[in-house]
C-alpha cells in the first residue's frame, strides 16, 4: 500500500491505488456516519483507520466479498436512529451495532488499545 498524506474525506484522498486512510478522533469516539460513508464510496481505500486521544485504535477493512451497496444502506436505513440519539453515548453505541452488522457486508471493524 502507498503511504501519503491526505485529509480524510477530501479530494486529495482519491487514489487510483489501493491505500489505507489513516487519521485522529480527539474525542477518543468510534467512527461517524460520515467516516463509514467515504470509506464504503472511496473504491481504492481498502481501510480507514482512528486513533483516538486514548490510545483506541479503530479500523475498517473491506474484504473480497465487500457489498458497498448493502453498507450505505445499512447506514441510510439508520439515519433516523442515529439523528435521535439523545447523547454522545447513545450515538456511540447506535454506531457500535451498526459496524458490528457490517461484516455482513464485507466490512471488518476492529477497535483496541494497549492497557
Amino acid at each position: 500500500y502507498e503511504i501519503c498524506a491526505c485529509l480524510v474525506g477530501s479530494e486529495m484522498c482519491i487514489r487510483d491505488r489501493p491505500y489505507i486512510a489513516a487519521h485522529t478522533h480527539p474525542s477518543g469516539l468510534t467512527f461517524s456516519p460520515s467516516d463509514i460513508r467515504r470509506f464504503a464510496l472511496r473504491e481504492n481505500m481498502r481501510m480507514l483507520t482512528a486513533v483516538g486521544n486514548d490510545g483506541t485504535v479503530y479500523a475498517i477493512e473491506k474484504t473480497a466479498p465487500f457489498d458497498r451497496s448493502g453498507l450505505l444502506a445499512l447506514f441510510r436505513d439508520s439515519e433516523i436512529r442515529l439523528a435521535a440519539a439523545k447523547d454522545p453515548k447513545e450515538l456511540q453505541e447506535i454506531m457500535q451495532q451498526l459496524l458490528k452488522e457490517a461484516k455482513q457486508y464485507g466490512a471488518n471493524f476492529y477497535a483496541g488499545r494497549d492497557r
